[in-house]
């Protein structure tokens, strides 16, 4: 059954001195909320949140970053964040009785606020707000705080092997003891391999000495040390360095000689051994045996914070495996028909389209010919004061420009500017992508644009200008059956598969204003859908009746794409996604199926169970193509957030308390090809419930459309 949301009526903006009147000749309650932002750290009138054409009784409630005084006439707002507003109105004569609830985002510049409070005057100066603390508009933590966060109460277990994809670390004693000495990378040193101790326990201290174990194509008792937080670099040697041990690009873009060494490991006499190495071609981005690995044999010694090769088996330091205290299983949800690891040969990115930064960046990038009008908003990479500046003004121009046209916005500005911020303060922390670069914004851009169509009606939208790359560890080497490169003749089983990602231009149009909601399935018109290009003869439902390419973006600059992959199967079972719910398809281009974090929780997915410490509401994820806000899935352990006990409808969202209709990332119990049982972790299902219909140049490609800004 379709539910519908929650009454959610949105009109003018209030004059705080306004009398208000009774036609008592209406039918109906009519309640005006206020459209104005609260003023932060003040006193307000509640006359000043909403009216009313009714002189029933009216009854006062607010939860949030304010208070209301006992005689529910007075509320006070805290220096920033979001009021939850209920009014219930009594029946009187022929006005009937409603209670709707709004959600008041508080900020302000600092303006001195005054309030008559029982004869005595209540003076208070307003702060700046810091919107980012919103409890209900805010963005997860990007990698960038993750790594810093505090990891205690890891216990490091004993390994004697490791098999395909272990992710283990190697320390010099064999209690696992904090303070001894671990095999790490630092790409602070050009990604050199010192011991370091894990003392500092953090995700950072931690990851830096977690590594991936990639069998031998030719001896499974070999095995490749890849990173896990740098996962385009592998362990190999400097011979001119006395033999040390040093991590090199084996993954990703360069001009250097570099490849990457073959150990085996000893259990009973507790050493690493070099058996083999493989050198890269930077033309062709294959590897081949180095029949002049000086090497060969060779045993790995620790001394003065280094490790080397040396040739006998009595100067090797006995080393220690330990299993990783991070939790880097494969979920079984996302596998869980047990799939095994195939053996394709990867893709090589020398085919792939090496784009930079300056593809953005440059004065003459994508972005050179976008029109003065927008032009302050992107001054500059990432965010500064004069762009947020610029980029609020805007939004609030847009809103009285559309209001005055009798629409109105999807949502509270305040949505929109702290998702902006939260997308803009996002940067890669993970060597993980081919031609990317630390530090670099994943999403260079974000801007609000607002121009009108043939009939002069405006149509403004949020445009994202991100490369769709996670700002965390990829992954894509752990994934047992990823896409293949649709090249040969001969199926699945000789294609070459994707395990490597590259920068994007991805351009994103989020619609501001409000289109209004789908009634049934197949309003939306679709130029081809899953369920169609996929020549399915299966009923339209929610998974398959979406598009087939990109639904959405999330604030770490990664499209979305439905749960279903373009067989119109679910992704999951297929074994094609990696833990955090990501893979690459044939454009090598980074996009989320499903939900990391519902999954795995192991603090390093797209939202993080820290993320809800202190907040009234799941993180606000991304967005829809439709416009609709994706936030994250309620735990029960929040079971007191707001709209916990509002079930979510057959396309994954609800209203309630005056937010306005949007989408939850949420699980489904499914059932696998081979009859297992399993749960769907999803971000978006695929259809959309908002319309799109009206939204011109819906299903345009065209990177420089008037709707972008050109």
């Amino acid at each position: 059954m379709f539910k519908k949301p929650a009454l959610v009526v949105l009109f003018s903006v209030l004059v705080a001195t306004a009398t208000f009147s009774s036609a008592l000749a209406a039918p109906a309650t009519d309640i005006k909320w206020r459209e104005t932002s609260l003023p932060p750290s003040s006193v307000i009138s509640v006359n000043e949140l909403a009216n009313s054409n009714s002189n029933g009784k009216k009854t006062w409630a607010v939860k949030g970053d304010c208070s209301i005084n006992k005689a529910k006439t007075q509320v006070t707002t805290k220096p920033s964040g979001t009021c939850i507003v209920t009014l219930k109105i009594a029946k009187k004569g022929s006005f009937k009785a409603i209670a709707a609830t709004k959600a008041l985002s508080i900020s302000g510049s600092g303006a001195t606020n005054t309030s008559a409070t029982g004869g005595t005057t209540v003076t208070t100066v307003a702060t700046v707000a810091t919107t980012s603390n919103s409890p209900i508009y805010y963005t997860p933590a990007p990698m960038s705080v993750i790594l810093k966060r505090s990891l205690p109460g890891k216990t490091l277990s004993a390994l004697s092997a490791v098999s395909n994809r272990t992710k283990f670390m190697i320390g010099d004693n064999s209690s696992g003891a904090l303070a001894a000495n671990y095999l790490t990378i630092d790409s602070a040193s050009s990604y050199a391999a010192p011991a370091a101790q894990l003392t500092a326990q953090t995700f950072e201290s931690y990851l830096k000495g977690i590594f991936n174990a990639a069998p031998d194509t030719t001896d499974t008792s070999q095995f490749r040390i890849d990173s896990v937080l740098h996962n385009i670099y592998s362990l190999d040697f400097e011979p001119a360095s006395a033999n040390k041990l040093v991590f090199k690009i084996n993954w990703g873009f360069t001009t250097a000689s570099t490849g990457f060494i073959s150990f085996s490991y000893d259990n009973a006499n507790k050493v690493l051994q070099a058996k083999k190495r493989y050198s890269l071609s930077t033309s062709t981005y294959t590897h081949s045996l180095d029949s002049s690995f000086s090497a060969a044999n060779y045993y790995v010694k620790l001394s003065n914070g280094s490790f080397s090769l040396v040739p006998a088996i009595g100067d090797a330091t006995k080393l220690h495996l330990f299993s990783s205290p991070i939790n880097y299983d494969m979920p079984t949800d996302f596998n869980p028909d047990g799939v095994a690891f195939v053996s394709n040969e990867r893709v090589s990115i020398a085919g792939v389209k090496n784009e930079s930064t300056s593809s953005y960046e440059s004065s003459n990038g994508v972005l050179r010919d976008i029109t003065a009008t927008y032009k302050p908003q992107i001054s500059v990479v990432g965010s500064s004061s004069a762009t947020k500046s610029a980029a609020d003004a805007k939004i609030a121009e847009i809103k009285t420009l559309v209001e005055a046209q009798g629409g109105k916005l999807r949502y509270d500005t305040a949505l929109y500017q702290n998702y902006r911020d939260g997308a803009l303060g996002v940067t890669l922390q993970s060597s993980s992508i081919a031609n990317g670069t630390l530090g670099q914004q994943t999403t260079p851009f974000v801007y609000f644009t607002n121009e009108k169509d043939s009939s002069g009606m405006y149509h403004p939208f949020m445009v994202m200008a991100s490369y769709s790359i996670t700002d965390k560890p990829s992954n894509l080497n752990d994934i047992r059956r990823p896409p293949g490169d649709g090249t040969s003749g001969g199926g699945y089983a000789s294609s070459k598969v994707t395990r490597d990602a590259v920068l994007q231009l991805a351009m994103n149009r989020i619609p501001l204003r409000d289109y209004g909601l789908v009634s049934s399935l197949t309003e939306n018109t679709f130029v081809k859908s899953l369920l169609s290009d996929g020549k399915s003869s299966a009923a339209p439902n929610t998974f398959n009746y979406a598009s087939t390419s990109t639904n959405g973006i999330a604030f770490d600059g990664v499209e979305i794409y439905p749960a279903m992959n373009n067989t119109v199967n679910q992704s999951q079972p297929a074994a094609e996604i990696c833990s955090i719910g990501v893979h690459v398809g044939q454009g090598m281009g980074l996009h989320y199926h499903a939900d990391g974090f519902s999954a795995l929780n192991n603090g390093l997915s797209l939202y993080n169970s820290d993320d809800y410490t202190g907040k009234t509401h799941p993180p606000l994820l991304g967005f829809g193509l439709d416009g609709v806000a994706l936030f994250g899935k309620y735990l029960a352990a929040n079971s007191s957030m707001i709209g916990y006990s509002v079930a979510l409808d057959e396309y994954g969202g609800h209203d309630h308390d005056g937010i306005g209709y949007h989408y939850h990332a949420h699980t489904e119990a499914a059932v696998s090809p081979l009859g297992k049982a399993y749960t769907l972790h999803l971000l978006l299902r695929g259809a959309w419930r908002g319309k799109i219909n009206s939204i011109p140049s819906f299903w345009s490609n065209d990177k420089k459309s008037t709707y972008l800004g050109f």
